[in-house]
Parts: structure tokens; C-alpha cells; sequence
């Protein structure tokens, strides 16, 4: 709206410039015309009367009056020759002017066709601004729909595995055989970890991208309350800000959670208190994570280097990352997962 009546008064103010000075030109040829006129009626007068002073008196007159007309004759010469030549300086300089007069009537004919081009412009410029502005409204409220609609898919998706996490449980709850009943809940772990990703979606539309530091920080604080460990077991976390697709933080996701399991089920048994780290790092070529604990050890327990189905899924997820994974043992159990920049971040 400010670029349109931007548009309108300086289409205004030319067209208010440009007929002040063809009408200040229009006023100014008349003067220079009466003038014009006024030196023509003078001259005529003058030829008039120069004629009828050189008039041939009749031949009497002349011998009586000789030496009277020859003074008269010499006196009006002298007197009318300077005026002669003032007029004549003056018809030159009225004749100048004309052309000047006539010049700017040529620009002046101009005028309206420039006038005219002027605005063609301007409502082309305006045809153009209001163009533009229409197909970017249109554009924000396609992106505003789109965004709308991977929300409500998120959502379901969200929901559908709060069902499923749901059924298991309550599977699990009329299972009398513990294995069963620890896979059971094993498995609801891994749902609520896929859940959690759809769950910060919905929260906040960011793209198809997950902030992993707060992901991380709600896997370990879900981990800690499913296995009631949370008064024995702290999790520290150095986890840089890192922005991941849905797809590789999913990934991430489950890597996080059976380590994070292992820890929780083999690490610290018997009530024993003790850390665990999640760690995060970018660098310019790879991405770092790794999950840690100063627990007992792995020893003979099952752990990362077992054939369970937790074990086979870090390595198939690893894999899949085209990641390279370091177990350490000395203090505690260490995991590190290291992945190409290219694959990891996006």
C-alpha cells in the first residue's frame, strides 16, 4: 500500500511540474508575440514615413525652398538613422526570440507523448508490484499448508505409536514368563524412543530436522524413570547443538537407547550409584556420539559383544550409518560411534 501511493503523487507532482511550465510557456509566447507585433507596427510607420519625407515637391517649391529642404533633409537624416538602427536591432532580437518560442512549442509537443510514456510506466510497475505480492501471498499459504499437514501427519504417526507402546504394555502386564515379559518391554522401549522423535515435531515444526541435544536429554530422562533407576544413576550429557534429518536422528535414537539399556540393565546391579555420559560432536568431517558408564564392567555379562537382538540392531544400525564403532572396557564400558560428515549431518 506505501509503494502505491508512493507511486500516485510522484505521478502527481510530474504532472503537476509539467503543465506549470507549458502553461508559464504558453504565457510567455504571447508577450514575445504582442512584442513581435508591436515592432512590425513601428516599422511599417517608420517606412511610412521615411517614404513620404523623401517625396519629390514640385519644381517651384524646390527653387524657392532649396536651401530649407536640404537642411531639413541633412537635420532629419541625422535625427532618424540612429533610430533606424535601434529598430532593426530590435526586429533581430524579436526574430530571435520567435525562434526560441517556436523551439520550445516543438518541446512542447512532446510533452503529452512523454507524459503519457511516463505513466504507461508507472501502471506497468504497478501491475508488476501487485503480481508479485499476490504470488508470494499465494506461495506463504501453500508453505503455511504444507507445514500444517506434516504436523497432523507427525501427530498421528505420534499417537499410532503411543498405541502401540500402550498394547505392549498391557501384553506385558498378563505375561507370567520373565523373558517374555522383559523382551515385551524392551521393545516398548524402542517405540517410545521412535515416538519421541515425532513428538518434539509436533511440538515445534523446525523442517525435517530434530535438535538432537534435547532429544538426548528426553530419551536418558524416559531410560531413567522406565527402569527405575533414576534415583542411583545420573546422566551427564555434552552434547553439542546438532541439528539431524528425521531419518539419521531415528537411527541415533535407537543406538542411544539399547546402549543406554545395556547400562542401565548390566552396569550398575545390585543398587549400585553410578554416571553415565552421552556425549555429541561435530567436527568438520565426522560426527562423534558416544555413550559411556563407570559401572562394574561388562566382564562375562551379555553386553555389546553378545548375538542378542539389541546387539544385532547397533550393528545393523551402524552399518546402515556407514559408521565405525570402538568398544572400551578399562573403566566401565564405553561405546564411541564415529560417522561420515556427508551421511551424518545434512
Amino acid at each position: 500500500m506505501g509503494k502505491l501511493v508512493c507511486i500516485i503523487l510522484l505521478s502527481y507532482l510530474i504532472f503537476s511540474v509539467i503543465s506549470y511550465s507549458c502553461i508559464t510557456d504558453l504565457k510567455d509566447h504571447k508577450v514575445y508575440t504582442d512584442q513581435f507585433a508591436t515592432f512590425q507596427d513601428i516599422g511599417t510607420s517608420y517606412k511610412g514615413n521615411y517614404n513620404d519625407g523623401h517625396l519629390c515637391p514640385s519644381l517651384s517649391d524646390q527653387r524657392d525652398s532649396k536651401k530649407e529642404i536640404f537642411t531639413t533633409t541633412i537635420s532629419s537624416g541625422v535625427v532618424q538613422v540612429p533610430s533606424a538602427i535601434g529598430l532593426f536591432e530590435k526586429e533581430e532580437s524579436c526574430s530571435l526570440q520567435d525562434n526560441h518560442v517556436r523551439k520550445q512549442f516543438a518541446g512542447l509537443v512532446l510533452t503529452p507523448r512523454l507524459l503519457g510514456l511516463l505513466l504507461f510506466l508507472l501502471l506497468i510497475g504497478f501491475v508488476i508490484i501487485i503480481q508479485n505480492r499476490r504470488k508470494n501471498h499465494f506461495l506463504l499459504l501453500q508453505i503455511q499448508k504444507k507445514e500444517l499437514i506434516i504436523q497432523e501427519i507427525h501427530h498421528r504417526v505420534k499417537n499410532n505409536f503411543e498405541v502401540v507402546c500402550s498394547l505392549l504394555a498391557l501384553q506385558a502386564a498378563h505375561v507370567k514368563d520373565q523373558k517374555l515379559k522383559d523382551s515385551l518391554h524392551h521393545f516398548q522401549t524402542r517405540i517410545q524412543s521412535m515416538n519421541m522423535i515425532h513428538q518434539n515435531l509436533c511440538q515445534g515444526y523446525h523442517g525435517e530436522a530434530i535438535e538432537m541435544s534435547g532429544y538426548f536429554k528426553s530419551l536418558g530422562a524416559y531410560m531413567l524413570h522406565t527402569y527405575g533407576a533414576a534415583d542411583k544413576v545420573l546422566i551427564k550429557y555434552e552434547l553439542e547443538k546438532t541439528t539431524l534429518p528425521i531419518d539419521l536422528a531415528m537411527s541415533l535414537g535407537l543406538l542411544v537407547n539399547e546402549l543406554l539399556t545395556n547400562c542401565l540393565k548390566h552396569a550398575f546391579p545390585n543398587g549400585l550409584r553410578g554416571t553415565i555420559n552421552i556425549g555429541l560432536k561435530k567436527t568438520p568431517l565426522h560426527l562423534e556420539l558416544w555413550v559411556s558408564d563407570d559401572g562394574v564392567g561388562m566382564g562375562d555379562l551379555p553386553g555389546i559383544t553378545d548375538c542378542g537382538f539389541g546387539t544385532q540392531l547397533i550393528h545393523l544400525l551402524a552399518k546402515q550409518l556407514d559408521g565405525k564403532m570402538r568398544l572400551k572396557k578399562s573403566v566401565g564400558t564405553s561405546v564411541t560411534f564415529e560417522f561420515q560428515q556427508p551421511k551424518a549431518v545434512l
